[in-house]
């Protein structure tokens, strides 16, 4: 009997921000790639994740417009259920960030990895 497996794929903020542009000035040289990327991901059947901390890096843009239209379009995209905190480990290697740091939201992404 042969086992489904679901692939998944979970979207770092630098991928987000090129394939949500929030104005045509916000089209960047790595939009066209992001696309395809989500398109072979929905050809293929991955489901597409982004990690609920995502929402930090959005709010620490300062355009409020473009912030509350980036947090708008994040819910076309399905949300990680129950990540997991940040391990011992990627502590120890990485250090703890401070949680307004870019990084605080990168390691909990590699955490959910």
């Amino acid at each position: 009997m042969a086992v489904k497996t679901t692939v998944t794929l979970l979207l770092d903020t630098n991928i987000f921000i090129p394939l949500e542009p929030t104005a045509t000035s916000g089209v960047e040289p790595g939009s066209e790639q992001a696309a395809q990327l989500i398109r072979s991901c929905s050809t293929a059947g991955v489901q597409v994740f982004l990690h609920p901390l995502i929402a930090e890096d959005i709010d620490s843009d300062r355009n409020e417009h473009r912030r509350a239209l980036r947090h708008t379009l994040a819910t076309k995209y399905l949300t990680l259920p129950s990540p997991p905190s940040l391990s011992a480990e990627i502590v120890d290697i990485f250090g703890e960030p401070e949680r307004q740091h870019n990084d605080h939201v990168d390691l909990h992404l590699l955490a959910a990895l």
